[in-house]
C-alpha cells in the first residue's frame, strides 16, 4: 500500500472520529423496544443545571391549605387563570408508536430536551415533526412568559409521571428539568395531576379542590392550552365548564398541540 493511500485512510479515520465526537445529540423515531438513559448518558454538568434535576420545584395545589388560597390572589389579573394540560406530552409521554421521538442528549446538557428537539431535529416543510416543533415552541414561550410575569398558571400533569410506561427518562428526570427551567421557580405556577396518563379528567377530590381554589380567587375565566387539543385538553375543558362561577372557558389554539397521530405526514 502506498504512503498516499495510507495517508488517505488515516485522514478518513480522523474525520469519522471527530464526527462521532461532535454528534452528542441523537434522535430516534418510531417504535422502540428499549428506551431510556444509560450511565453513558449522564455526563458532567454544572451545579446550576444539576439543580434543575432531582425533583419538581413547582408546588401542588393539593399542598396548599385552604386558609392560604388568598395568597395567590396577587397573581390573578382580570379574574383569569391560565391552564396548560400535559405540557410537552409529545416528547415525554407520546405512545410508543411510529410517531415516537426519543432525544438522546449524549453529554450535551446545555439545553433541555424540548429545546434540543426544536432546534436540532431535522424536519421537512409541513411535515408532522415540523408542526410538533412549532407547537412545542409556542407552548414553551407561553410557559416562560406567564412564569416571568408571575401570572397564575396551573399545569395539569400526568399522575405519578415517572411511572408512566412510555416515559424514557427515568435515570435523569428530564421532564422535571424542563418544567423547572421554563417556570424558573415562579411562585405563580402550580400543578395538579390528571386522573390518568392518557386523559385530562380530574379525580373528584382534585376537581373539588381546584374548584374551591378558583372560587376563592374570584376566577371567572379559564384559558386552556396544552396537548392534545381533541383529547386531554377537551377532557379538562369538560371538567372546568362544570365549576361554579366559571363563566368563560376558553381554548387557546395557539398553545394547543394536536396529536401527531392525527397529523397527515
Amino acid at each position: 500500500m502506498s504512503k498516499i493511500t495510507i495517508l488517505m485512510y488515516a485522514t478518513f479515520a480522523l474525520i469519522t472520529s471527530l464526527a462521532d465526537i461532535s454528534c452528542s445529540t441523537q434522535f430516534q423515531t418510531g417504535r422502540m423496544e428499549s428506551m431510556g438513559q444509560t450511565d453513558d448518558s449522564v455526563g458532567q454538568f454544572s451545579d446550576g443545571i444539576s439543580r434543575l434535576y432531582g425533583r419538581l420545584k413547582i408546588r401542588s395545589v393539593d399542598d396548599i391549605p385552604e386558609s392560604d388560597y388568598f395568597l395567590y390572589k396577587k397573581f390573578v389579573s382580570d379574574s383569569t387563570v391560565n391552564v396548560m394540560v400535559h405540557p410537552a406530552y409529545f416528547l415525554f409521554f407520546q405512545d410508543n408508536n411510529d410517531n415516537k421521538v426519543f432525544v438522546d442528549r449524549g453529554e450535551d446538557f446545555s439545553k433541555n430536551i424540548v429545546d434540543l428537539f426544536i432546534e436540532e431535529y431535522p424536519a421537512e416543510k409541513r411535515s408532522m415533526p415540523e408542526q410538533m416543533k412549532l407547537s412545542l415552541k409556542n407552548e414553551e414561550l407561553f410557559l416562560r412568559d406567564k412564569s416571568q410575569k408571575r401570572e397564575l398558571l396551573v399545569l395539569v400533569l400526568p399522575p405519578r409521571y415517572k411511572k408512566h410506561p412510555e416515559y424514557p427518562y427515568k435515570k435523569l428526570d428530564e421532564f422535571a428539568r424542563y418544567l423547572n427551567e421554563v417556570t424558573h421557580g415562579s411562585p405563580s405556577v402550580l400543578y395538579v395531576e390528571s386522573d390518568g396518563f392518557k386523559n385530562g379528567y380530574l379525580s373528584s377530590d382534585t376537581h373539588d379542590r381546584l374548584s374551591k381554589f378558583f372560587n376563592a380567587l374570584g376566577i371567572n375565566t379559564v384559558r386552556i392550552g396544552g396537548g392534545y387539543k381533541d383529547l386531554c385538553v377537551k377532557n379538562f375543558y369538560d371538567e372546568i365548564v362544570a365549576v361554579r362561577n366559571i363563566r368563560n372557558t376558553v381554548l387557546v389554539p395557539e398553545i394547543c398541540t394536536v396529536s401527531p397521530d392525527l397529523i397527515n405526514h
